[in-house]
């Protein structure tokens, strides 16, 4: 149904209404338009303005039925059994839109969610162990040190407690390095106090190097 490209004709009112979201619903596409890009027409009656145009383009003409059939077998049928008698031959439309199907919504576990969520949260893991479903009550929500941390918030702090151990072990390695070359430059003027002293035993301080 996904290739459908329908438009319809003649239908007026809630009927027009309820005939175009039947098309959205099995996965077609519904345009206003007549136009060579139409693959079907929904026709009331043949006459009109559109049907004779898709009559010259040869795009496809069924009645509503063939609609109707395509929401209760889940898929695209064929047309050849709605071709011949017109929208008001076959009588109104009886299918009523489905309701939409809203679906749970599920979190995606991170194996760094133990520094955010409430470890007390009762969790339960699907089969596939990388989503769980929270349960948590709206009072529990509320009493919970970590309301609700979208992931990307959840990145966001990651990445700044990141940068700040890496800032510290820069800090630590500079002072290291520092500390490294203090001692380096002690030790230095150690060995050329000591080295000026044997060279001048004369000038040192009264000790007798000889």
């Amino acid at each position: 149904m996904e290739k459908v490209i329908a438009t319809v004709t003649g239908y007026h009112g809630e009927e027009r209404f309820k005939l175009i979201k039947l098309i959205s619903h099995c996965g077609g596409n519904y345009v206003g338009r007549m136009s060579s890009a139409n693959t079907h027409l929904v026709c009331w009656k043949f006459e009109g303005p559109k049907y004779i145009l898709a009559k010259k383009l040869n795009t496809i003409v069924v009645n509503h039925q063939w609609v109707e059939e395509c929401i209760r077998q889940g898929k695209r049928v064929p047309e050849a059994p709605y071709i011949l008698e017109s929208g008001e031959e076959v009588g109104p439309l009886v299918t009523e839109v489905p309701e939409k199907v809203v679906k749970e919504k599920i979190k995606f576990v991170s194996p760094y969610d133990k520094y955010f969520e409430n470890p007390s949260k009762p969790v339960h893991w699907m089969d596939s162990g990388l989503w769980k479903w929270n349960e948590v009550s709206l009072e529990h929500k509320e009493k919970a040190e970590v309301k609700d941390y979208s992931l990307r918030g959840k990145r966001v702090l990651l990445k700044k407690k990141e940068m700040a151990l890496e800032m510290d072990k820069l800090h630590r390695q500079f002072f290291q390095r520092r500390r490294i070359a203090d001692e380096k430059k002690l030790r230095e003027a150690n060995d050329k106090n000591v080295k000026e002293c044997v060279q001048h035993p004369e000038e040192s301080t009264g000790q007798n190097w000889l």
